[in-house]
């Protein structure tokens, strides 16, 4: 090479990978090179059951916060019990959408469900669902993650807030543990969980409606303009007409 361009290259040798697994890990977690969340998790419950770290020390390894280092090991043991417990698990479909897993164990509902302590020591942590919960583990995978012949009626990772809520209803459990073909509409609603979104919905129609009033009446000679407002008058009333007290109200300072 002209000028001895590489003839030379400066490096490190460490005396073994366990020397550099730290600074592996701070690249691939928190740097420009990350790994998937199940490679992360993997690595993070590498070091805690074999280097015997604790939640703190690996914390401090990879540059992450001690409450993130806990929610992705006990999800990763989770996802190990599941493999070691259930009998059609399919290892290809589970570890792709760990990311769902992990978000819905960050809910109430998933932890009462299959009775998930975050807050237990280490080595209890190992085993996360104990064994009186199993059944609940196969009910919860399935749902999850399904398999190549049963879906699963977890579809997305924003749905792990309302699946939380439907885990805190016994009704919508027992909807989804008994229904052949159970829908996770039908157990949001029966959980009572749709009623935040709905009340979304409704304060979203208030807020434009308020920016409607604005100019509303500047166009009120328009033909689609009046279609318009017709269309949002009938769909109020018959919003309105389950609430017969409201109606009343609202009639009564009509006239």
């Amino acid at each position: 090479v002209p000028g001895g361009l590489f003839e030379q290259v400066p490096y490190i040798l460490a005396d073994s990978r366990a020397d550099i697994r730290a600074f592996l890990g701070f690249r691939h977690v928190t740097g420009i090179k990350r790994w998937n969340a199940d490679e992360k998790a993997s690595f993070i419950a590498h070091l805690i059951d074999e280097q015997a770290m604790s939640y703190e020390e690996v914390a401090q390894k990879i540059g992450n916060q001690i409450p993130t280092v806990r929610s992705n090991y006990i999800s990763y043991r989770v996802l190990l019990q599941m493999e070691e417990t259930i009998d059609d698990f399919e290892n290809k479909r589970a570890y792709k959408r760990f990311i769902s897993l992990r978000m819905t164990l960050g809910t109430e509902g998933a932890k009462q469900y299959l009775q998930i302590d975050e807050t237990a020591e280490l080595a209890a942590a190992k085993h996360p669902v104990p064994q009186g919960r199993l059944e609940n583990l196969s009910h919860f995978y399935h749902w999850l993650f399904g398999t190549s012949q049963t879906p699963n009626i977890f579809t997305d990772t924003q749905q792990a807030a309302d699946f939380g809520k439907i885990l805190e209803s016994s009704e919508a459990i027992e909807y989804l543990e008994t229904a052949k073909q159970p829908k996770f509409e039908v157990a949001l609603r029966i959980s009572g969980g749709d009623e935040e979104e709905t009340l979304r919905y409704i304060y979203e129609a208030i807020n434009n409606v308020e920016l409607s009033l604005m100019r509303a009446h500047a166009f009120k000679n328009s033909r689609d303009m009046q279609k318009a407002v017709a269309r949002l008058g009938a769909d109020t009333i018959q919003l309105i007409s389950p609430f017969s007290a409201i109606r009343k109200q609202l009639f009564e300072e009509s006239n």
